[in-house]
């Protein structure tokens, strides 16, 4: 009797406590199956860079290379657009950037107000968005750049494009690029969505070990109160000696709701709370036991080199008038051997080797990941699989390579098929955790995902469900606190009331 005494308070108080959560979770949830946070895209990227020029570049690419450090190592290198100038753009290990202007060598310093503006204008020219651009601000952070990826842009220049959608971008100090854009639709669904769902307000989320902190504290009261909720409800269900009238409750209007609609539902709102839990890593419980920089080194052959670049672009000063619609060429390293890669609207191709020279590259290549270990198979993907998969806008290319490893971690890589850049490590643990967190979290199964609506109405229904649920605890805690005004006496009676209850 006193456990159920204990069990039936505790889910009283927490549920108390977590009510509101619940129902803010669930709605916000809805919300977000359409109109994700804001981002900028690969493609709403690629679409807003000034078509590249080759024949304006007149600097080699050594006299970039002249003014790199020793210490900085180069992870990253492309040949893109800047105020409708070609610019090299090269990335290091410490996330620092180093931008020269390839038509007179000049490097790139901090964007002003006024670069700010017209890399704005420049955006929205291309991107159809209108032709007009306000400068606002110079900021840290906001509510949409609050994402640490961003550190190596701070502070952020802030413009308006002033057109009927209220376009606002925000543009690299270190860059000069734009590097994300909302519009007033997506910032204002995005307070009813992300910003409650996540629990993402900046103030709080500008501090990242408090924030994942503050998720796991409230997911973990949440599952508290829904687990002793069901244990409750299985104990005040009667399907063989039945209550009065044969009804298989006690409780009579709301309560009553509220009883069969936790049982009917307690599966999907138990893995609901504690996927997003796992989305945490709690305790670092999907840690990976090796790091994938010392594969990832193996396969591309070191740290990057420069200098069979210069002989690379050689060729397309012969094709600048054949190719108006590359918008920027990336260049990177398989076993030592650099690929130069072509970006337009239309997709990815790659300009110094033919499809069967990089096939034989990869293939060749493949084995340096895990040298160690047996290669299992290595089979190309039309389509996506169960881990590696886009929902809304994240980029995920295909066609791809699929390379399994018998290690002790069950090893999977995935490459473009295109490139032979490297997409995506899975390991035993990660798979583990894509069930676990995105599969019980969002249901994304590749069952629903590929017949869709399918998806959108499981979804839904289960959300809604969630909601109604959520919004009877609501009620009922409302007419609680009401009752107590949080009073000695008051405690007193509810106290009593739960003791005749059991």
């Amino acid at each position: 009797m006193k456990f159920k005494r204990a069990l039936y308070l505790t889910h009283r108080w927490f549920g108390i406590l977590m009510c509101l959560v619940f129902f803010l979770w669930f709605a916000s949830g809805i919300v977000m199956m359409y109109v994700e946070y804001p981002m900028l895209t690969e493609q709403e990227r690629i679409r807003s860079l000034s078509p590249l020029e080759i024949d304006a570049i007149e600097i080699e690419v050594s006299a970039l290379e002249k003014r790199i450090k020793p210490e900085q190592r180069v992870i990253g290198f492309s040949i893109t657009s800047h105020l409708d100038r070609p610019v090299f753009h090269a990335q290091f290990g410490d996330g620092t950037t180093l931008v020269m202007f390839a038509d007179t060598g000049e490097t790139l310093g901090p964007t002003t107000e006024s670069s700010a503006v017209e890399a704005a204008r420049i955006f929205a020219r291309n991107s159809a968005l209108g032709a007009a651009a306000r400068y606002l601000e110079a900021l840290e952070m906001d509510q949409w750049t609050v994402y640490g990826g961003f550190s190596s842009h701070r502070p952020l220049h802030k413009v308006a494009l002033d057109n009927p959608n209220g376009t606002i971008v925000y543009v690299s100090t270190s860059t000069g690029q734009v590097v994300r854009d909302t519009h007033t639709w997506e910032r204002g669904w995005n307070w009813v969505g992300s910003t409650i769902h996540w629990i993402y307000p900046m103030q709080l989320r500008r501090f990242p070990d408090t924030w994942v902190n503050v998720v796991i504290v409230v997911s973990t009261l949440g599952i508290i109160a829904v687990t002793t909720g069901t244990v409750v409800g299985f104990l005040r269900l009667r399907t063989k000696r039945r209550y009065k009238g044969g009804a298989v409750t006690p409780y009579q209007g709301m309560q009553k709701w509220h009883h069969l609609l936790g049982l009917a539902f307690a599966l999907f709102v138990t893995t609901f709370l504690v996927s997003g839990l796992f989305s945490m890593n709690p305790f670092g419980i999907f840690d990976d036991s090796s790091s994938p920089q010392p594969q990832i080194s193996r396969y591309e052959g070191g740290t990057l080199q420069l200098s069979g670049l210069q002989d690379a672009l050689a060729p397309l000063r012969f094709l600048a008038g054949d190719t108006p619609g590359v918008k920027e060429l990336t260049w990177h390293q398989i076993n030592g051997s650099g690929v130069l890669v072509a970006h337009s609207i239309d997709g990815r191709s790659v300009i110094n080797m033919t499809p069967a020279e990089l096939l034989a590259r990869v293939t060749q290549s493949v084995p340096l990941l895990l040298p160690q270990e047996s290669l299992v198979q290595m089979e190309r993907l039309e389509q996506f699989d169960n881990y590696y998969y886009s929902t809304h806008n994240r980029y995920r290319p295909l066609p791809a390579f699929r390379v399994r490893f018998d290690d002790e971690e069950k090893t999977w890589y995935y490459i473009d098929a295109v490139t032979g850049e490297l997409l995506f490590r899975s390991t035993a643990t990660k798979r583990v955790e894509r069930w676990l967190y995105n599969g019980l979290h969002s249901l994304d199964f590749q069952v629903l995902l590929a017949n869709r609506p399918l998806w959108d109405i499981v979804v839904i229904i289960l959300s809604l469900a969630g909601v109604v649920l959520s919004y009877t605890s609501v009620a009922i805690a409302w007419r609680r606190l009401r009752r107590t005004r949080f009073s000695g006496v008051g405690v007193r009676k509810t106290l009593r009331a739960s003791r005749n209850q059991v």
